[in-house]
């Protein structure tokens, strides 16, 4: 959730605060595939490239390879 957005990613972890989720804001102002848990915190958190097109693509290729019932 919030890959591409750091204000976003802070809101839900301040949502998430109550099951031990918290961001660093240093580790999450970073780039790529990345941990950005905060000291303390009891769950680990990372942003992670989601590639939702290749999933689409995939998903798209598979209802068009479907033959047509006869």
């Amino acid at each position: 959730m919030g890959e591409n957005s750091v204000p976003i990613r802070e809101r839900a972890a301040q949502g998430l605060a109550f099951l031990g989720v918290g961001v660093d804001p240093t580790l999450d102002a970073g780039a790529g595939d990345r941990e950005v848990t905060a000291a303390g915190a009891r769950v680990r958190a990372f942003v992670i490239a989601a590639r939702e097109d290749l999933q689409i693509a995939a998903e798209v290729r598979a209802v068009l390879s479907c033959s047509e019932p006869e």
